[in-house]
């Protein structure tokens, strides 16, 4: 990244400060010096992030009424979180009728292990294995 770059980012950071904390736990008090700003974002680059959540898939008794096998599934779908980077992680581009269930199954299976953001299609698989 350019020095311009990563000043026009500092100043945007230090523009949109807030009180209270912020998502990687740290108390931020407003409004921070330029040297303190810069200081915490370097600790936030330097510190490991946690690992993602790993949602497990919803035990759904044969017995129990559509509506609420239906709440658990949307539940452990919501686990996830939406992709909004534009990456495609899991190889799916698309729908496509000439896949067959065991490749639907796979990706499905390939979601819940790697626990990364996923868009919609990617719940659609999930769905799928929630329901087989």
């Amino acid at each position: 990244m350019s020095q311009s770059h990563d000043a026009a980012k500092t100043s945007s950071l230090l523009d949109n400060q807030r009180h209270g904390k912020g998502d990687s736990g740290i108390e931020l008090d407003a409004p921070l010096s330029e040297d303190e700003l810069q200081r915490r974002i370097e600790e936030l680059m330097a510190s490991d992030p946690p690992p993602p959540a790993h949602p497990m898939l919803p035990k759904l008794a044969s017995g129990a009424p559509p509506q609420a096998r239906i709440k658990n599934v949307q539940a452990f779908i919501e686990e996830f979180q939406y992709n909004y980077t534009g990456n495609v992680f899991f190889g799916i581009t698309g729908v496509r009728g000439d896949q067959s269930l065991t490749r639907i199954l796979n990706v499905a299976r390939n979601v819940i292990k790697q626990a990364l953001p996923i868009k919609c299609v990617e719940a659609v698989r999930l769905r799928t294995i929630c329901c087989c």
